[in-house]
C-alpha cells in the first residue's frame, strides 16, 4: 500500500517523518511532499491528495458548518471543508438534529451522538495544537476516504489562541484549545518595562540629534553671530563670485584696449 501525505509548510514534516517511519514498520509506504499555498489549496479544493493536515476550528455552540464540514453534500462540492470525504446519511440526519436543536440540552446531546459517529469512522488521526512545536512526536492529521487513525484525548472546553487554531480530529471532541489570560501583574511588569525601555530610547535619539547638529558646517548659533558682525556671506555668494575675491577673475580694468598689430 503507498499513499502520499500532501504538505504546505516544512514544519509539518517534524511530525509526519516519524509517523511515515511507523508506516514501514507496517510494511505501508508513505510518500512526503510539500507544495507552495497557492497549490495546496487548488489540490484541497478539488480534492486531489490522499492525506493531508487539516484543521477544524470549533465552537462550544456548533451550527451551520457542520454542514459545510461532514455532509454528502459538501463531500460532492469542491472547496468544502468536508476533505475526508464522509458521506454518511446518518452523518447528515444528525447534522440536521444539530442545527435545530431546540434548546442547550438538545444541542448538547445531538453534538454528542455525532461526535460518537465521525468516532466510529475513524477518518483521522488528532492532534492537539496547530503549533507545531507542541505536537506529540509521531502524529499526523487525517485523509480522505480513509479508515487510518488513532483515538486520543482532547479538552472538553476551550477558545480560540493567538497562536493558532488547534487541529482537532474529527471525533476528538471538537474543542479548541484555551490559554490562560495574563495575570494583572505580568501586565503591569511588562507596562513597566515598556516605559524604562523609553528613556534610553529618548537619549539616544537626542544624542543624534545633538551629533548631526555638530557635525553640520555653521551651525545656527555661528550663523547668528556672523549675521550680528556683517561678516555672513551666502553660499550663493561665495559660489558666484561677489564675496570679496574669493573667486578668480580678469586683472585688466573696465574699459582698457587690447592693443592690435
Amino acid at each position: 500500500m503507498t499513499f502520499e501525505i500532501l504538505l504546505d509548510q516544512p514544519d509539518f514534516e517534524r511530525i509526519t517523518l516519524p509517523f511515515v517511519k511507523n508506516l514501514e514498520r507496517l510494511g505501508v509506504t508513505a510518500h512526503l511532499r510539500t507544495v507552495d499555498t497557492a497549490q495546496y489549496q487548488h489540490r484541497l479544493e478539488d480534492f486531489d491528495f490522499d492525506m493531508t493536515v487539516k484543521v477544524w476550528a470549533e465552537s462550544l455552540s456548533p451550527g451551520n458548518e457542520q454542514r459545510d464540514d461532514w455532509t454528502s453534500e459538501a463531500a460532492r462540492t469542491p472547496g468544502s471543508q468536508n476533505l475526508a470525504g464522509i458521506r454518511d446519511p446518518v452523518v447528515d440526519r444528525l447534522v440536521d438534529l444539530v442545527v435545530a436543536a431546540p434548546d442547550r440540552s438538545s444541542l448538547v446531546a445531538r453534538s454528542r451522538a455525532l461526535d460518537r459517529v465521525l468516532l466510529w469512522g475513524f477518518y483521522v488521526i488528532p492532534i492537539g495544537t496547530s503549533r507545531p512545536s507542541a505536537w506529540p512526536i509521531g502524529t499526523s492529521s487525517g485523509g480522505r476516504g480513509s479508515r487510518r487513525s488513532t483515538r486520543s484525548a482532547s479538552p472538553t472546553r476551550g477558545g480560540s489562541t493567538r497562536r493558532g487554531k488547534p487541529r482537532c480530529s474529527v471525533g476528538g471532541g471538537r474543542a479548541e484549545v484555551s490559554r490562560p489570560r495574563p495575570s494583572p501583574a505580568r501586565m503591569l511588569a511588562y507596562v513597566a518595562r515598556r516605559l524604562l525601555f523609553m528613556i534610553p530610547t529618548l537619549f539616544g535619539i537626542m544624542v543624534i540629534n545633538f551629533a548631526i547638529i555638530q557635525a553640520a558646517p555653521g551651525g545656527p548659533v555661528e550663523q547668528m553671530i556672523a549675521r550680528i558682525k556683517g561678516t555672513a556671506v551666502e553660499a550663493t555668494a561665495r559660489f558666484g563670485g561677489s564675496a570679496g575675491g574669493e573667486t578668480g577673475g580678469s586683472a585688466r580694468p573696465r574699459g582698457a584696449r587690447v592693443p592690435t598689430s
